[in-house]
């Protein structure tokens, strides 16, 4: 396990904040069921530098705060934090295992199998979701296209982390 400094605390409440922004601001909502968004980027990143427990903190931090903000708090609430969780541990294990010394494919599989296991995730929040609240969806008519855009997004966040984090790693994490 890496060692707590300032500096780590530091980069998680940035990756954090970054989390939060960029799923509250920088996102596409294509429907209910559907969004396009880029605040898994810090969840990545703090996985991949730091380990499981950065990466829980970072999802767990910045996707709280999206959903109190956008949603307020409710029942489901925790639901819709779970899957930001499971990618941070999820990839934070992974790093770990390889000590934290990944090749870019290894990289961008690891990253496309995080994002079908959030789409899992998130769709079955979804279904989970509309029984709680008693509203009907079509998640299994979407499941196709969501499948797709996992994809499609876990490759853009495969292709650029490894050359963000090759770059600002040894400024933020200490040796």
């Amino acid at each position: 396990m890496k060692k707590i400094t300032t500096r780590r605390i530091a980069v998680d409440g940035m990756l954090s904040a970054l989390c939060f922004v960029l799923a509250t601001y920088c996102s596409v909502e294509v429907s209910n069921s559907m969004k396009f968004t880029l605040d898994a980027f810090p969840i990545i990143m703090a996985a991949f530098m730091f380990g499981p427990i950065d990466g829980m903190i970072v999802g767990g931090v910045g996707t709280f705060l999206y959903q109190v903000v956008k949603y307020g708090v409710s029942y489901t609430t925790v639901l819709w934090i779970l899957p930001a969780l499971v990618r941070g541990v999820f990839l934070g294990v992974y790093a770990m295992i390889k000590k934290f010394d990944m090749k870019r494919v290894e990289m961008l599989v690891v990253v496309i199998i995080s994002s079908l296991l959030v789409t899992a995730l998130n769709t079955l929040i979804i279904y989970l979701d509309g029984v709680i609240w008693g509203y009907k969806t079509a998640v299994l008519a979407m499941l196709p296209y969501r499948i797709i855009s996992s994809i499609i997004v876990a490759v853009i966040y495969g292709l650029l982390v490894p050359e963000v984090i090759f770059r600002l790693k040894p400024a933020l994490v200490e040796k």
